[in-house]
């Protein structure tokens, strides 16, 4: 049942809006966390952890008990050369400046006032709560890393289930 691939299918979403709210960075890549082979930069990884099933469970449209209610921690990795000092071609902007860039646009796309998981593509589920929840900075090597942080609770639709 696709309906129970949580992850795929919020990563899948995330994907889809970030591409368009970041169109302006076309060299950046999106990349789901099973679609890791071949390792590029500038990038966003995107990375769905279901947190678990929120009691009580109800009935789908076919009078069957589930669960329907669900957190999830939702990671978006924005990975950056930090190496490359110089501007940018494309952007006009030094490295640090593009990366901060491509984070606040992130953050941008992820507010709730933001066109983000919509019926259009996310279409199991309904999103009822979304947070930011922290943001994690490191330099690895040539490597500047900003990890976002979601705390997200959504409700799969009843008639969407087999």
């Amino acid at each position: 049942m696709e309906i129970l691939d949580f992850e795929t299918n919020f990563e899948t979403a995330a994907k889809s809006f970030l591409a368009t709210h970041l169109s302006s960075f076309t060299s950046l890549q999106y990349v789901s966390s099973l679609d890791q082979s071949v390792f590029t930069i500038p990038r966003v990884e995107i990375n769905a952890e279901l947190q678990g099933a929120d009691d009580p469970p109800t009935f789908d449209s076919q009078s069957r008990l589930n669960y329907s209610q669900y957190s999830l921690n939702f990671l978006l990795r924005i990975v950056t050369d930090a190496s490359d000092d110089r501007t940018i071609a494309t952007s006009g902007l030094t490295s640090s400046e593009f990366h901060r860039r491509i984070r606040r646009e992130v953050r941008e796309a992820m507010l709730l006032s933001s066109t983000n998981f919509t019926d259009t593509n996310l279409e199991y589920y309904e999103v009822k709560y979304m947070r930011p929840t922290g943001t994690d900075y490191e330099v690895d090597g040539d490597l500047a890393i900003s990890t976002l942080s979601y705390e997200i609770k959504f409700c799969t639709k009843p008639d969407e289930w087999d």
